[in-house]
């Protein structure tokens, strides 16, 4: 079905259980099929591209986005998806935002659902300063998931120079048990030391973080066009210093 623009605001459950239809109609099953592939597991995933999905999360929160967000979800990957994109594009204050974030961070359960509407939770670059508790508070939630959005948090909305500290702060220490939250963070350190290859160095010199962590990030740094030959090879004997 062709892509439609949403006429009215979502405020209701029957509305949503109307929009949900229109959801499944712009399904593109090849798209399904790949997606199973890259979240192993998850099994109620419709196909619907990304795009279409944010250009759907941009007119849900013109037209009523924090109505939206009050409805009761189910437990579809684009539901979530979309959940958490229509809260990147609503205008919320700052504590309406922070509970919203947390709201979703408890539906997310793979890395898909998780990394794409975390990238759009801009608001959080306005408000930087007061958001880092919440940052925090996700880095050491018991929920994997939650930890993974802490990471990616950091790594979308706070890599400039004013809060490069405090990103390596968070990551100092860093060990888990959980391959995403792993990959996560080491992605994160990845972008540090393309960004930051000093202090980022120095961190890695002298600052405690998991075996499995610090080799995932010497792995994205070497799959890195951004970071030299040179720094993958001190990364490595920090390594070897600290590990062998």
């Amino acid at each position: 079905m062709k892509l439609q623009y949403i006429t009215k605001p979502i405020l209701t459950n029957e509305d949503y259980r109307e929009f949900l239809k229109y959801l499944n109609t712009l399904a593109d099953d090849k798209y399904r099929r790949f997606n199973e592939k890259l979240v192993p597991g998850r099994e109620k995933i419709l196909g619907v591209r990304v795009p279409v999905m944010r250009r759907l999360a941009k007119e849900i929160a013109y037209l009523g986005g924090e109505e939206y967000l009050r409805i009761p979800k189910g437990d579809i990957q684009e539901e979530i998806v979309l959940h958490g994109l229509v809260i990147g594009c609503s205008k919320l204050s700052f504590e309406d935002m922070r509970d919203k974030i947390r709201e979703y961070a408890k539906m997310v359960d793979n890395w898909a659902n998780c990394d794409v509407p975390v990238s759009s939770f801009k608001s959080i670059q306005k408000r930087r300063e007061e958001y880092k508790p919440e940052v925090v508070r996700f880095i050491k939630s018991e929920n994997m998931w939650e930890r993974r959005v802490g990471y990616v948090i950091l790594l979308d909305h706070y890599l400039v120079e004013e809060y490069i500290d405090f990103v390596l702060d968070c990551l100092g220490g860093a060990d888990d048990d959980e391959y995403y939250v792993q990959m996560a963070a080491a992605w994160l350190l990845a972008t540090c030391a393309a960004k930051f290859e000093e202090k980022t160095v120095e961190f890695a010199r002298e600052r405690s973080i998991g075996r499995e962590i610090f080799k995932l990030f010497i792995k994205k740094c070497r799959e890195s066009y951004r970071v030299s030959g040179e720094v993958v090879d001190e990364l490595n004997k920090i390594y070897s210093d600290k590990y062998n």
